[in-house]
């Protein structure tokens, strides 16, 4: 899965993304949601507290570790 992901990013942005951001970026996205979903599963979260935390977790990605400031 990660590695469909990457390649589909490094298609879609040749400019910006080699072969190693590509995976790295696809890596980032896979493990946030899936850890994300787990923890709330796990912490048994309502679908509404699982949205808003797959929100902040891939707001967290989108503007890197600054969020945590």
């Amino acid at each position: 899965m990660v590695g469909a992901i990457a390649e589909r990013l490094r298609r879609a942005f040749p400019d910006r993304l080699d072969d190693t951001l590509a995976s790295a970026t696809a890596g980032a996205v896979v493990g946030a949601m899936v850890g994300t979903a787990v923890g709330g599963i796990e912490r048994g979260d309502s679908p509404d507290e699982l949205r808003e935390q797959v929100r902040r977790a891939l707001d967290l990605l989108e503007h890197g570790l600054r969020t945590l400031e």
